[in-house]
This record gives C-alpha cells, sequence and structure tokens, in this order.
C-alpha cells in the first residue's frame, strides 16, 4: 500500500536541528517497516511531502502519532492508489472497471 504524507515541522527542528530530525524519523520508519520511496521538502502550506510504502494504515498511523509525538510536527497522511488499484475502487463503486 502506498501512502501520501504531507505535513508540518516543529518549529524547535526547522534549522538547528533539521538533520537528527530526518535520520530518527528515517530509522523509525525502518522499524516499523515502512519504505520511503520519496520525500521532498517544500515551501508553501506544508514543509515536506513523502510517499511510502506499507504493509497496512495501522503502521502509517503509528509512525504519524510517533512524528507528532517527538515534537516533530503533524502528518496528514493520504492512501494513494496506483492505476491497477484504482480500477477496483472504481468497479466496486459501480464504475467502469478498466
Amino acid at each position: 500500500m502506498r501512502f501520501v504524507l504531507i505535513g508540518n515541522h516543529g518549529s524547535e527542528w526547522v534549522l538547528s536541528k533539521a538533520e537528527e530530525r530526518r535520520l530518527s524519523s528515517m530509522e523509525k520508519c525502518s522499524e516499523l517497516g515502512l519504505k520511503v520511496e520519496f520525500n521532498a521538502f517544500t515551501q508553501g502550506q506544508y514543509d515536506f511531502v513523502t510517499v511510502i510504502d506499507a504493509l497496512d494504515p495501522e503502521t502509517v498511523s503509528a509512525f504519524s502519532l510517533w512524528f507528532n509525538e517527538k515534537g516533530f510536527g503533524r502528518i496528514q497522511t493520504m492512501r494513494a492508489f496506483d492505476a491497477e488499484e484504482f480500477k477496483t475502487v472504481l468497479a466496486r463503486a459501480g464504475g467502469p472497471s478498466a
């Protein structure tokens, strides 16, 4: 399962502790079995966009809770579907499956 995470960093972690936050987050992802496919720092409403691969949504939620508890910031999580997965979604909704 693929998920898109967008979020904001806690002010304490933006400049002086950015690398510590990044390394700690990558370590936690590895510990939880999450594979980071893409990570980008952004400007505007959100500070980052990350795409991860996970076995289940509960593990992604566990990471998000951990990130927030550490004071690293807040994350919004969205399930991302590839074209084949979305065909199943469309079929279940009564739309075309191809």
